[in-house]
């Protein structure tokens, strides 16, 4: 009975080692997995063409300056008259 138990517990550690792949004294490791590959390099002629078609249709979305308007006096207006003390 005794020899029978043996060979149980023997069967049981040796089946914890298999599974494990490692001593039966020895902390599980982890291994990290492997690092990133690194990117891949920016295809700079490809930004500039980017950059230059962006720009491009904001010079087209301008307005010029008669376009826009301004709330009160301009600078011209405000600085053709005299000021007085009644305002």
């Amino acid at each position: 009975m005794l020899v029978v138990m043996v060979l149980c517990i023997v069967r049981a550690v040796l089946s914890l080692q298999q599974e494990n792949k490692m001593g039966f004294m020895k902390p599980k490791v982890i291994t990290p997995p492997p690092p990133p590959p690194p990117p891949p390099e920016p295809d700079m002629a490809k930004a500039t063409a980017l950059a230059e078609e962006a720009m491009a249709g904001e010079r087209k979305r301008r307005k010029g300056a008669g376009a826009t308007q301004v709330a009160g006096l301009t600078a011209t207006q405000a600085t053709t008259s005299k000021p007085t003390l009644l305002g």
